[in-house]
């Protein structure tokens, strides 16, 4: 089986979704919210998902598609 998305990448989004924003998690994960935000573009890019929405200023929303792979991420290997 070929898991399309690396355990770092779910950790990411676990952090980005608590956070709620890609500053604050890549502060917490330490790493640059360039190198976060480019992690979380590789991830939706290979579920083809929109995983959240970036809103300058305002931080991260969830999409219900980014809710439902938390919920999912949250049950296989736990919150961050």
């Amino acid at each position: 089986m070929d898991i399309p998305f690396t355990l770092r990448q779910i950790q990411y989004f676990q952090a980005a979704a608590s956070a709620g924003s890609i500053a604050a998690a890549a502060k917490h994960m330490n790493i640059t919210p360039t190198a976060l935000a480019l992690a979380l573009d590789e991830l939706e890019k290979q579920l083809g998902l929109t995983l959240i929405l970036r809103r300058k200023g305002r931080g991260v929303v969830l999409t219900s598609d980014g809710q439902r792979i938390l919920e999912k991420s949250e049950d296989l290997i736990g919150s961050s």
